[in-house]
Formats: C-alpha cells, structure tokens, sequence
C-alpha cells in the first residue's frame, strides 16, 4: 500500500521541485539583470582619461557583463548605454540623447527623446546623467522542452531594466558646468536642444 501511495505522490513531488527550482533561478537571474544594468550606468559614468571615452573602454565595461551574469551567460544580451542631458535653456522635462554605445543591440539616435522619462533629480537646466538598459532572454535550467510539460508554465520571456545614473567622472563642456561623459563615436550635449 505505501508503494502505491509513494507513487502516487512522487510525480507531484517531482513537479514542485521542478517548479521551485526554476523559481529560484528566475528571480536569481532577474536580479543579475538589475545588477547588470546598474554597474553598465556606473563604470560608464566614470568615464575615461579621455573624453570621449575610447572605444577600448566602452568594449571593457560591455564585457564586464560575463563577470556580473555569472553563473547565466551573457551570449546574445542587449546592452545600450547612452549620455542623456537637458538643455541650459529650455524644457526640464524633455531628454535629449547626447551620445549612445551598445553590444547586441542598436544604439540610440542622437537628439530628443520621449522615451526616456526625465527622473526628477536631473530636472534643471544643464543636468547630464547616463541611461542604461538592459535585455536579457531567460534560459530554464533544464531547458524550453521539459519545461513545456508543464501547463501553464511559460518560461519564454525576457527581462528589462533600465536605470538611470549620475555622471561621477568625464568633463564639463562649457558653456554647461555639469561633467558629462561622451561615449565613442559621439559628441557632447550642444546647449541648446532643437527639436
């Protein structure tokens, strides 16, 4: 009788291990995301001995993306990082993108942006602040096929984040007294921003 029983009950079991496990590695790998995201804002908004920031840089703090994704594998994820500002004169609420780098994914236009919302703190005439974001496809662990034996169950889907962050680093571009970072190929923030 307990051999019917445990039989009975072993595939549940089974299946709340199965579902626990991929839970764990899911918010496991949310969590790398973020901190991904935040550590592209950061290493980038210290910008460089030289302004614009070299190439060579810009490539080291993409590649620290293996460093900080481990143990999930950072082969096929979006990484755009861009210098965003406000005019000295002109709207607060508008960002302009002054300058973009990104692996794996396309880099963003240089000018005026809706889709970039303003974070109150960079709401003043001159503000600079990098923008960094992030999209990563999740992997189950046991992979896409025994996973979609389970009803219900979707494991395809990927993760986003973006985050804004202050510049720490780079140079002031005058007429603006705020330090700002350019990002290679770009240019800095112009004073004024023309639609």
């Amino acid at each position: 009788m307990a051999m019917i029983e445990f039989a009975l009950v072993l595939p549940v079991l089974l299946v709340l291990l199965l579902v626990g496990a991929e839970l764990v590695n899911a918010v496991e790998n949310r969590r790398k995301v973020v901190q991904l995201a935040r550590t592209l804002a950061d290493l980038t908004s210290l910008g460089d001995a030289t302004n614009p920031v070299t190439a060579a840089t810009m490539s080291n703090i993409f590649d620290s993306s293996s460093v900080v994704l481990a143990p999930f594998s950072a082969t096929g994820v979006q990484m755009k990082v861009s210098a965003v500002g406000i005019p000295l004169i002109g709207p607060l609420t508008t960002a302009f993108v002054c300058s973009s780098a990104a692996r794996n994914a396309t880099q963003r236009n240089r000018g005026l942006t809706a889709d970039i919302a303003v974070p109150v703190q960079y709401q003043f005439n001159g503000a600079r602040w990098i923008y960094a974001e992030v999209t990563m496809s999740y992997q189950p662990i046991l992979g896409a096929t025994p996973m979609a034996l389970l009803p219900g169950l979707n494991t395809a889907f990927q993760w986003t984040e973006t985050v804004s962050w202050a510049v720490r680093g780079g140079a002031a571009v005058m007429p603006n007294t705020q330090l700002e970072v350019v990002l290679p190929g770009g240019n800095a923030c112009p004073a004024t921003f023309a639609g």
